[in-house]
């Protein structure tokens, strides 16, 4: 076994590198990015209770209003994806836009 521990030497590891299959990652790497692309403007709306809701929602900006005040309006009516920032969206609604984890909306 070698010092990486994998059981492999640096020419087995050489070996299965492939131009081919690097190619086809970069080309599935740009096709992610044209998926988030389709999110920006989707209508969502939140799949947790208001009080989650309130602890999970991040205020950029402290003149876009209070947390309670833009999650009920967020729990109501909805809003819209503004902006993407890894798993975060940047969610719009008509009081202010805040900053929520994706794992807690869902396409309305």
């Amino acid at each position: 076994m070698n010092k990486q521990g994998n059981g492999k030497n640096k020419l087995e590891m050489f070996s299965e590198f492939n131009v081919n299959n690097f190619k086809r990652w970069i080309k599935d790497q740009e096709e992610d990015g044209d998926d988030t692309q389709e999110l920006l403007g989707m209508k969502v709306e939140s799949k947790i209770n208001f009080k989650k809701l309130i602890s999970r929602i991040k205020i950029l900006d402290p003149e876009e209003g209070e947390e309670e005040l833009l999650a009920k309006e967020f729990r109501q009516e909805g809003g819209t994806i503004s902006d993407i920032d890894g798993n975060n969206f940047l969610i719009e609604v008509s009081s202010g836009s805040f900053t929520i984890h994706k794992m807690y909306v869902k396409k309305s």
